[in-house]
Protein backbone atom coordinates (compact mmCIF):
# COMPACT_ATOMS: atom_id res chain seq x y z
CA UNK A 1 0.00 0.00 0.00
CA UNK A 2 1.48 3.30 -1.06
CA UNK A 3 0.04 6.33 0.67
CA UNK A 4 1.17 9.86 1.50
CA UNK A 5 1.93 8.82 5.09
CA UNK A 6 3.49 5.40 4.56
CA UNK A 7 5.37 3.59 1.83
CA UNK A 8 6.46 0.02 2.54
CA UNK A 9 10.20 -0.56 2.21
CA UNK A 10 9.86 -4.11 0.96
CA UNK A 11 11.75 -5.48 3.95
CA UNK A 12 11.76 -8.03 5.31
CA UNK A 13 11.41 -10.25 2.27
CA UNK A 14 9.47 -13.50 2.45
CA UNK A 15 11.35 -16.32 4.26
CA UNK A 16 14.16 -14.03 5.42
CA UNK A 17 15.65 -15.07 8.72
CA UNK A 18 17.68 -13.35 11.38
CA UNK A 19 16.88 -9.82 10.22
CA UNK A 20 14.62 -8.58 13.01
CA UNK A 21 16.04 -5.06 12.71
CA UNK A 22 14.37 -4.79 9.28
CA UNK A 23 10.91 -5.53 10.62
CA UNK A 24 11.54 -3.22 13.60
CA UNK A 25 12.30 -0.38 11.19
CA UNK A 26 9.14 -1.19 9.27
CA UNK A 27 7.06 -1.12 12.46
CA UNK A 28 8.56 2.27 13.35
CA UNK A 29 7.54 3.59 9.91
CA UNK A 30 4.02 2.21 10.36
CA UNK A 31 3.76 3.77 13.82
CA UNK A 32 4.88 7.15 12.45
CA UNK A 33 2.20 6.90 9.75
CA UNK A 34 -0.52 6.05 12.27
CA UNK A 35 0.55 8.97 14.46
CA UNK A 36 -0.45 11.30 11.61
CA UNK A 37 -4.09 10.26 11.88
CA UNK A 38 -6.41 12.46 13.88
CA UNK A 39 -7.09 11.19 17.41
CA UNK A 40 -10.45 9.59 18.05
CA UNK A 41 -12.54 11.42 20.61
CA UNK A 42 -15.83 10.48 22.20
CA UNK A 43 -18.78 11.73 20.13
CA UNK A 44 -16.41 13.31 17.64
CA UNK A 45 -16.14 13.17 13.87
CA UNK A 46 -13.00 12.52 11.85
CA UNK A 47 -13.05 14.14 8.43
CA UNK A 48 -10.62 15.18 5.70
CA UNK A 49 -9.65 18.86 5.59
CA UNK A 50 -10.83 21.07 2.72
CA UNK A 51 -7.49 20.74 0.92
CA UNK A 52 -7.76 16.94 1.03
CA UNK A 53 -4.33 16.61 2.62
CA UNK A 54 -4.99 15.65 6.23
CA UNK A 55 -7.53 14.40 8.72
CA UNK A 56 -9.15 16.58 11.32
CA UNK A 57 -10.95 15.61 14.52
CA UNK A 58 -14.04 17.77 15.00
CA UNK A 59 -17.09 17.89 17.16
CA UNK A 60 -19.26 18.88 14.21
CA UNK A 61 -19.50 17.56 10.69
CA UNK A 62 -19.35 20.07 7.86
CA UNK A 63 -20.46 18.76 4.49
CA UNK A 64 -19.65 20.31 1.13
CA UNK A 65 -22.32 18.24 -0.62
CA UNK A 66 -25.71 16.65 0.09
CA UNK A 67 -26.41 14.39 3.01
CA UNK A 68 -28.13 11.32 1.60
CA UNK A 69 -29.61 8.53 3.70
CA UNK A 70 -29.67 5.04 2.25
CA UNK A 71 -31.90 3.36 4.81
CA UNK A 72 -35.70 3.44 4.81
CA UNK A 73 -36.23 5.23 8.14
CA UNK A 74 -33.34 7.60 8.86
CA UNK A 75 -33.21 9.46 12.15
CA UNK A 76 -31.49 12.68 13.09
CA UNK A 77 -31.11 13.05 16.83
CA UNK A 78 -29.76 15.98 18.76
CA UNK A 79 -28.84 14.06 21.88
CA UNK A 80 -29.34 17.16 24.04
CA UNK A 81 -32.69 17.17 25.84
CA UNK A 82 -32.23 20.65 27.31
CA UNK A 83 -30.86 22.37 24.20
CA UNK A 84 -32.01 23.41 20.73
CA UNK A 85 -31.63 21.92 17.27
CA UNK A 86 -31.58 24.26 14.30
CA UNK A 87 -32.38 23.48 10.67
CA UNK A 88 -31.23 26.35 8.49
CA UNK A 89 -30.19 26.71 4.86
CA UNK A 90 -27.84 29.59 5.70
CA UNK A 91 -24.38 29.78 7.16
CA UNK A 92 -25.84 30.72 10.56
CA UNK A 93 -29.01 29.85 12.43
CA UNK A 94 -30.66 33.18 11.54
CA UNK A 95 -30.52 33.17 7.72
CA UNK A 96 -33.43 32.02 5.56
CA UNK A 97 -36.26 29.82 6.73
CA UNK A 98 -35.25 28.26 10.04
CA UNK A 99 -36.85 25.57 12.20
CA UNK A 100 -35.88 25.36 15.86
CA UNK A 101 -36.67 22.27 17.91
CA UNK A 102 -36.33 22.49 21.69
CA UNK A 103 -35.52 19.55 23.96
CA UNK A 104 -38.09 18.21 26.37
CA UNK A 105 -36.21 19.55 29.40
CA UNK A 106 -35.30 22.96 27.94
CA UNK A 107 -35.44 25.59 30.72
CA UNK A 108 -37.86 28.03 29.08
CA UNK A 109 -39.33 26.28 26.01
CA UNK A 110 -39.66 22.55 26.69
CA UNK A 111 -40.64 20.59 23.54
CA UNK A 112 -41.40 23.78 21.59
CA UNK A 113 -41.21 24.01 17.80
CA UNK A 114 -40.52 27.43 16.25
CA UNK A 115 -40.39 28.73 12.68
CA UNK A 116 -38.32 31.74 11.70
CA UNK A 117 -37.78 33.92 8.66
CA UNK A 118 -34.20 35.02 9.17
CA UNK A 119 -34.17 36.17 12.83
CA UNK A 120 -37.93 36.88 12.98
CA UNK A 121 -40.17 34.30 14.62
CA UNK A 122 -43.21 33.68 12.38
CA UNK A 123 -44.87 30.72 14.10
CA UNK A 124 -44.58 27.74 16.31
CA UNK A 125 -46.01 25.22 18.73
CA UNK A 126 -46.14 25.95 22.45
CA UNK A 127 -45.98 22.51 24.07
CA UNK A 128 -46.86 23.95 27.48
CA UNK A 129 -50.28 25.22 26.32
CA UNK A 130 -50.72 22.83 23.38
CA UNK A 131 -51.40 25.77 21.05
CA UNK A 132 -50.05 26.71 17.64
CA UNK A 133 -49.46 30.32 16.64
CA UNK A 134 -48.74 31.73 13.21
CA UNK A 135 -47.45 35.24 12.54
CA UNK A 136 -49.18 36.75 15.55
CA UNK A 137 -52.32 34.56 15.44
CA UNK A 138 -52.18 32.51 18.63
CA UNK A 139 -54.33 30.02 20.48
CA UNK A 140 -54.80 27.67 17.52
CA UNK A 141 -55.35 24.19 18.97
CA UNK A 142 -55.39 22.33 15.67
CA UNK A 143 -54.25 23.14 12.17
CA UNK A 144 -57.53 22.12 10.47
CA UNK A 145 -60.82 21.79 12.28
CA UNK A 146 -63.56 20.68 9.87
CA UNK A 147 -66.27 22.57 11.78
CA UNK A 148 -64.48 25.87 11.16
CA UNK A 149 -63.24 25.18 7.64
CA UNK A 150 -64.43 27.26 4.70
CA UNK A 151 -64.49 25.71 1.24
CA UNK A 152 -64.42 27.81 -1.88
CA UNK A 153 -65.70 26.39 -5.14
CA UNK A 154 -67.52 23.46 -3.54
CA UNK A 155 -66.38 20.23 -1.99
Amino acid sequence: MTAPHYTPSGDPVFNSSGASNLIRDEYIAIEAALDKFAPFTANGVVQINSAGTAQEANVQLTLAADLDFSNANPEIRGGDTNGEMFFSPGATNILGGVVRLYGDTHASKPSYIEFYEDATRVGGFNATTGNWDFDGISGVTSIIDESDAFFYGGI
